[in-house]
């Protein structure tokens, strides 16, 4: 070959021959020609061990080797089978997988079933690489071995539930799971494996549990469950997704049938603590069949108050309204303590903690606060910079490697060393990507090479982000008397931050203005500014009219393939945030807020923009959706959830579409989240009519699942007012939505349970018109008509 170049292309090429040259020559010719031709010099070839490190390692582009396990089989080639063997074992090239499978003794025998011990890491797992790696799967390609007689599939099976009893993460463990499934075993052959099948079914993990319930049923279907083993080990799965527990009831009504009373009692009692109403039902009507109607009536107050009426109306449970009532009395909203987050004065940098908090902020690329009194402190006047000499190094590094923190890094040269060629290449970069927020650290560093001291005017003065109107009026004026150019990136953001105070105060501070504009000598000079800051005096505190402006739509992508009802088999939804157009006569101000990219601003940032209004933060969260997944993007919005609690700013529908999309979030502690802040400002300073219509735009986008463990969250908190919310919100969505069922259960359960309140309360929950209007368009034996005729039914009553 001419060039490793050439080589490289022709490895390439024979990669992607590889399928037909095994089929053609047999793996013991193509390693021969592997050779033969060079490959194995190169970096991507390798020696074997170094081929099996980089395969341990999971990175994608090296997953067109393996020829790690030819050299052990036809050069003698020893190496150590430990974990990163098996991890790499996992990432062999898809063709040369499937000719081991066939022709590799030892793999079928030995090494196939030490890999499957093997849980992986999180970028390196079975799970990852049939999701990600092109070609056949790993289990296509085992399910092919068990039909063709190369591997027993008994012994896969045992395999798989090995692996389930060995804790692996869900995600991982899911593969097991799948693969088991795959398999399609018989009654018979699970009914061989039911005590291990029964031992899984107290698995932490939610799918491994379904596996397990779902095979035993079949086993007991076909007659061969062992009842007493089922008995002993079926607790834990009485607490898990509803079809589990409605699964697993089944099942013990046999066992009652045949005079297991006494242990189906217990187990019964356990089911009626599910949190689902159906399940508390079928418990209850087991408790029944095993003549506990007793255990039953002492336990109906811990009942749901949707199962308790269905009791009632089968005449189970005696009525029992006027102990509900008892029960519930005083359950008005309690006021909810959310935790106060109070104003409080910043802590400026001072000579002694500067250092410490510098490298800080540095290194965990701080944004917010922090930076803007780091900022504030690099320029002020009186300052020594020279105690953050040892951090040259590291800042270089940071900009030259663009690593997080570079903002930061950049300031620091330009107070130390602004000759240093890292100060020109971020200059570049920051004339590249002329964003406001990079023209702020633009404008701050250029003061800082020219060493001329400035009081930076947006710096916050209070953990709100504001900017005491005084204070901001003793930092212009130090600029004006030392004749210093007026920085318009700060100038615009202490705008936005001028907090509001009373009016002799303001008047106060506009006369000191008309004073220093008479007096300065360079009057001209400022002369925008003082009108800008006299304008924004008499206003401060007031969020800008522009916010008002900025419009939401979701749109959506529907998958190619259909279902067979014909509806689209995936269908993804998308935010779009709409700013208006930037016009020649809109302040600097809203020309600022127009012109951010609020997606690649933190959390912070967008916090700190405009402390009288949460529309900042909202626009990010909602452009931010688009570009993370679940687990990307949850800490970005546990953050947010945090910031929105703390922030001083008003309310509307954009901030509501913002909590719709937390409430929506795989996680429960953002819903949670989203349930707290909902309980602490709805009718507050989120009005009801902006929370229901932003919940309703971003309805048909969003999962009403979640949205159902959300509201459940915050009916615990306040009752009442999420019976109002949800009262005005639902009519809005749409009736055969997915997860209307358990959303509307929601609302049901805490209607029964307010409204059978309603005699010590004094009043009965009210539906409007719309929403009975609404309620009673539901037809057929939907779980979510069912709720609907209950609720109408209670209404009536």
């Amino acid at each position: 070959m001419s060039s490793e170049k050439d080589l490289r292309a022709s490895f390439n090429t024979f990669i992607q021959d590889l399928p037909q040259l095994v089929a053609e020559k047999g793996l013991k010719q193509v390693y021969n020609l592997y050779k033969a031709n060079g490959y194995d010099s190169l970096t991507i070839g390798g020696s074997p061990q170094s081929q099996v490190d980089l395969l341990a390692e999971g990175m994608i582009h090296w997953h067109n080797n393996g020829f790690f396990r030819l050299a052990e089989l036809y050069d003698g080639v020893q190496l150590e089978h430990n974990d990163d063997y098996f991890l790499a074992l996992m990432n062999l090239n898809t063709p040369l997988r499937q000719a081991l499978l066939r022709h590799d003794q030892q793999l079928r025998d030995e090494l196939l079933w030490q890999l499957l011990t093997v849980e992986g890491t999180p970028e390196n797992s079975l799970t990852n690489i049939d999701k990600f790696m092109p070609g056949t799967t790993w289990q296509e390609d085992l399910l092919t071995a068990t039909h063709e007689g190369l591997i027993p599939k008994d012994r896969l099976l045992d395999a798989c539930l090995d692996a389930l009893a060995r804790d692996f993460a869900a995600y991982r463990a899911g593969w097991f799971s799948r693969m088991y499934t795959t398999l399609t075993p018989t009654a018979a052959e699970s009914a061989q494996r039911q005590s291990e099948l029964v031992n899984l079914l107290g698995s932490s993990v939610g799918a491994t549990v379904t596996l397990a319930v779902k095979q035993l049923l079949a086993v007991h279907r076909a007659g061969l469950l062992d009842i007493d083993r089922f008995i002993h080990g079926c607790a834990p799965a009485l607490l898990t997704t509803k079809a589990n527990a409605l699964a697993v009831l089944k099942i013990l009504e046999s066992a009652c049938a045949t005079g297991g009373d006494g242990p189906v009692t217990e187990l019964a009692l356990t089911a009626l603590g599910h949190t689902h109403p159906q399940v508390q039902v079928a418990a209850a009507q087991l408790l029944v069949r095993c003549n506990a109607a007793e255990t039953l009536h002492q336990h109906a107050q811990s009942l749901n108050p949707v199962a308790r009426q269905e009791l009632e109306e089968a005449g189970l449970l005696a009525n029992t309204e006027e102990e509900t009532a008892q029960h519930t009395a005083g359950s008005e909203d309690p006021s909810y303590p959310v935790p106060a987050s109070p104003v409080q004065p910043v802590t400026p940098f001072s000579q002694q903690d500067a250092y410490a908090r510098t490298l800080h902020a540095m290194q965990e690329a701080v944004q917010g606060l922090e930076s803007e009194l780091l900022f504030h402190w690099l320029i002020s006047e009186n300052r020594d910079t020279s105690v953050l000499k040892p951090l040259t190094r590291q800042a270089e590094e940071r900009i030259h490697e663009h690593r997080a923190g570079h903002q930061i890094a950049y300031l620091i040269l330009s107070a130390l060393e602004p000759e240093n060629s890292a100060v020109q290449e971020y200059e570049q970069h920051l004339a590249h990507e002329k964003t406001p927020v990079n023209q702020r650290i633009r404008e701050i560093g250029e003061h800082l090479r020219q060493k001329r001291p400035y009081a930076l005017l947006a710096t916050p003065t209070d953990t709100h982000g504001w900017v005491d109107p005084t204070i901001f009026m003793q930092r212009l004026t130090h600029n004006i008397s030392t004749g210093a150019d007026i920085l318009e990136q700060d100038f615009t953001q202490a705008m936005l931050r001028l907090n509001q105070g009373d009016q002799a105060t303001h008047q106060t501070l506009i006369n000191a203005l008309e004073e220093i504009k008479r007096t300065a000598d360079a009057a001209g000079r400022y002369a925008p500014y003082f009108a800008r800051a006299r304008t924004k005096l008499k206003d401060a505190g007031k969020p800008p009219h522009i916010l008002e402006n900025i419009q939401v739509s979701w749109s959506c992508l529907e998958s190619d393939t259909k279902r067979p009802s014909g509806k689209p088999e995936v269908v993804w939804w998308s935010p779009t945030v709409h700013l208006p157009k930037v016009r020649e006569e809109h302040t600097p101000e809203e020309k600022y807020l127009l012109t951010l990219h609020y997606a690649v601003m933190s959390c912070e940032q967008l916090a700190l923009t405009c402390p009288s209004s949460t529309a900042p933060v909202a626009v990010g969260l909602l452009e931010q959706w688009v570009f993370f997944n679940e687990e990307e993007g949850h800490h970005y919005r546990h953050n947010m959830a945090r910031l929105l609690r703390s922030h001083p700013g008003t309310w509307d529908s954009l901030s509501a579409q913002a909590l719709a999309v937390l409430a929506n979030s795989k996680h429960q502690v953002d819903r949670a989240g989203a349930a707290e802040l909902l309980a602490d400002t709805l009718g507050g300073r989120l009005s009801y009519q902006d929370a229901i219509a932003g919940f309703a735009q971003a309805a048909p986008a969003l999962m009403f699942t979640r949205w159902a463990h959300t509201f459940e969250d915050m009916a615990a908190l306040t009752p009442r007012i999420t019976l109002r919310f949800l009262d005005g919100l639902l009519p809005y969505c749409e009736r055969t939505q997915h997860g209307m069922g358990k959303l509307l259960g929601v609302y049901a359960q805490e209607y029964l349970r307010v409204h059978g309140a309603k005699h010590s309360a004094n009043k009965s929950p009210q539906i409007s018109p719309e929403m009975t209007a609404w309620l009673n368009g539901f037809k057929g034996s939907s779980q979510a008509a069912k709720h609907a005729r209950t609720i109408l039914k209670a209404a009536d009553s």
